[in-house]
């Protein structure tokens, strides 16, 4: 009975700063809603936050999605210039976790022999059709619409 209670007591003490942030981003979404001065900056402020940790870690800038996807409302609920919050910090965090596989000297192994292969035409093709359907997207409809699907 004592472990049970001592293990409940561990794990509420470290859920409740995710409660709490949970809250703060909540308040601050509202807040941005009544003044969009204020979500531009929230916005600006998570993702320098994201860049930061993601350069200590990259596992991270990942905690900054997962908590954003737990949060729910699609990445809404802060936006800069109709780009959701989502999709910027997906962004990042694949852009730095990317930036970070190509410095890496074991990595250059792994690209020299990946460019070598026959996996290479079915990556270039796959590519190609999103790079098609990016482009198909941005001639029929609005282009933020294109870049936001």
């Amino acid at each position: 009975m004592l472990i049970k209670r001592k293990k409940s007591k561990e794990f509420i003490q470290g859920i409740r700063p995710m409660i709490y942030a949970f809250f703060v981003f909540t308040l601050l979404s509202i807040l941005g809603y009544a003044w969009p001065i204020i979500s531009n900056l929230v916005f600006c402020l998570i993702i320098a936050a994201a860049i930061y940790f993601s350069l200590i870690k990259i596992e991270y800038g990942f905690l900054f999605l997962i908590f954003e996807f737990l949060i729910g409302h699609e990445g809404h609920l802060f936006e800069l210039a109709g780009l959701s919050l989502r999709l910027s910090l997906f962004l990042v965090v694949m852009l730095i976790w990317f930036v970070q596989k190509i410095i890496d000297k074991k990595q250059r192994r792994f690209f020299a022999q990946f460019i070598e292969s026959p996996g290479l035409v079915l990556f270039l093709v796959f590519f190609f059709v999103i790079i098609l359907g990016l482009l198909q997207g941005m001639i029929a409809h609005e282009p933020i619409f294109a870049i936001k699907d």
